[in-house]
């Protein structure tokens, strides 16, 4: 299935996360390899435990779709996940990422903080979407450490190497952020300004406020 233009904009908020990490193996479409079958597993008992952990209405169906990361269907070409109709629809390659569950992470901090828009104009409606993608970071990081376990600092650290390599692509690109979405060296202010007690540790680093 793929997505439907009435749901284009939950749809864009999490394509546009970031390019796929380049050693990632290629799309394919066959069956999966046992370890791409259990990466899956993995990932679907990780949406319920946060759905349980964060009593989300309904538990997202997950599943692994070609039309994600493949460029046939540009808009998603680029694209780990896309989350859409109830369903988080997953591109192949994200099941032996090395960052496999923060993007899951991301994609259910999205959903956790989705409420119906009170934007009455497009800027509204961009101004809305840059900060739920603000928002959604910082929830991402707090479903690490409440679902995965991990501690804060080691959930930021990912957080902050993702939204890093953001900031990275796009400069390389010398395309500006689309609209709704926001700088990667934005993002990184943002979010580590909410966590005070990492200042010192995240102090000189790219990005990060002073």
């Amino acid at each position: 299935m793929r997505p439907s233009a009435r749901s284009c904009l939950r749809v864009l908020a999490l394509a546009c996360l970031a390019a796929m990490p380049p050693a990632a193996s290629a799309q394919g479409t066959g069956p999966l390899a046992p370890d791409e079958e259990a990466s899956l597993q993995q990932i679907r008992d990780f949406v319920r435990a946060a759905t349980e952990r964060y009593r989300m209405v309904a538990p997202l169906e997950v599943s692994v779709a070609s039309w994600v990361g493949s460029s046939s269907v540009q808009q998603y070409a680029s694209s780990p996940a896309v989350y859409t109709r109830g369903g988080l629809y997953l591109n192949r390659r994200l099941l032996r990422a090395t960052n496999r569950d923060l993007v899951i992470a991301t994609a259910l901090g999205y959903e956790i903080l989705r409420a119906p828009s009170k934007a009455t104009s497009l800027a509204d409606r961009e101004r809305e979407r840059a900060q739920i993608a603000l928002d959604g970071n910082a929830q991402a990081v707090d479903i690490l450490v409440q679902v995965k376990g991990l501690s804060e600092s080691e959930a930021l650290e990912q957080m902050y190497a993702w939204l890093l390599a953001i900031h990275r692509t796009a400069a390389a690109s010398g395309r500006p952020p689309q609209p709704g979405s926001v700088a990667g060296c934005d993002a990184i202010r943002d979010l580590l300004g909410r966590f005070p007690g990492v200042r010192e540790k995240f102090a000189g680093r790219e990005c990060a406020p002073a």
